[in-house]
């Protein structure tokens, strides 16, 4: 499968720090199959600041997985809509969300915590009780709310530029040893961040 071997180039590439090659691989990966979800693309164009791209290929990616109707696409419109408030579309940011849930498609495992996130980019929740509820680095992470909770925070502060909260919340995820080196989500955080704040670390 074409569209397989290119989609695996890419993120191989990508975990290697070729990131200009990750891209290329994956698109050739949509050129041969433009039916099937490509998030690593529009993660990787968001973090090496390809906003308009990237919002274009989460946007696909989207109502790709959505159309499917197992489960709403949460942590895809979170970077939708950190992608467009890079962009300055800030009402648009808001609407990507979906907060009010007009798709009809459940939450479903994540419900609580991602939704509790949505909620918080949309600005329904402050920041205060976000961090109560993202825990204590101490605490027992199994669900990985603590890491993911910092993420997505960071990457909202990213977003609407506010680099010395966005370089807080960030530096933990990208310090952090809970997945292993070729997982994605080792590599994203430390790129991301490394893209931001190498200079001034």
């Amino acid at each position: 499968n074409i569209f397989r071997e290119y989609a695996k180039r890419g993120i191989e590439r990508f975990q290697k720090g070729d990131h200009d090659g990750a891209i290329a691989d994956l698109d050739k990966a949509a050129m041969y199959n433009n039916s099937q979800p490509l998030q690593q693309r529009g993660i990787i164009l968001y973090c090496l600041g390809r906003y308009d791209c990237a919002e274009r290929q989460l946007n696909d990616d989207i109502r790709k997985l959505e159309s499917m109707k197992f489960s709403k696409a949460v942590d895809l419109r979170l970077w939708r809509s950190a992608a467009l408030n890079k962009l300055g579309k800030f009402e648009e940011a808001k609407l990507a969300l979906d907060v009010e849930n007009r798709i009809g498609i459940p939450l479903v495992y994540q419900s609580l915590f991602m939704n509790t996130t949505l909620l918080f980019y949309h600005g329904d929740i402050p920041v205060d009780e976000m961090i109560d509820i993202v825990g204590d680095p101490r605490d027992n992470d199994l669900p990985g709310v603590h890491f993911f909770g910092n993420f997505f925070m960071g990457l909202y502060y990213d977003s609407i530029g506010e680099p010395m909260l966005a370089q807080a919340f960030l530096s933990i995820p990208s310090e952090s040893s809970r997945y292993p080196e070729r997982d994605m989500w080792y590599q994203v955080p430390r790129f991301l961040y490394s893209q931001r704040f190498s200079e001034s670390s």
